[in-house]
Formats: C-alpha cells, sequence, structure tokens
C-alpha cells in the first residue's frame, strides 16, 4: 500500500481548518460571554473577571461563568422592581 504524494498538504489542511474551527468556538465563547455579563451587571470588575475566566479556562470557564453568574439579567431586575 503506497501512501498518496501529496499527503502533507491534505494533514497540513486538515490542521489548518481544525484549527480555525477550534479558534471561532473560542473567539465566540468570549463574545458570548462579553455579551451575557454586560446584560446581567453593571460592575466592570465582574465584567473583566468573567471575561479573563472564559479567556483562560475556555469551556470549564463557560461552565463555572454559568453556575456563578447572576440569574436574572438587568432589564428583568427592573421590570420586576
Amino acid at each position: 500500500m503506497t501512501l498518496p504524494a501529496n499527503l502533507d498538504v491534505f494533514a497540513s489542511a486538515l490542521v489548518f481548518v481544525i484549527g480555525a474551527y477550534l479558534v471561532a468556538i473560542y473567539v465566540g465563547l468570549l463574545v458570548w460571554t462579553w455579551r451575557d455579563v454586560r446584560t446581567r451587571t453593571r460592575d466592570v470588575l465582574a465584567q473583566i473577571l468573567a471575561i479573563l475566566l472564559v479567556a483562560v479556562f475556555t469551556l470549564p470557564g463557560v461552565l463555572i461563568y454559568v453556575l456563578l453568574r447572576p440569574k436574572e439579567t438587568l432589564v428583568e431586575a427592573y421590570e420586576r422592581s
């Protein structure tokens, strides 16, 4: 059995596509966290810490953020009051 001559091109293209997908997921998680935390608190320190949590720990950071974030948005709290 012989391997195709341009197997390294296919492998590098596959690595590039997987890498681009992972970068897109990472950036998407950061953007989602940033938008979500801004709707839930006005505390700038909490916003920065939430984004840093997701930036450093990625998926576990998102899970921790979802567990610790305020339960209601600022709009919901305003409407309730």
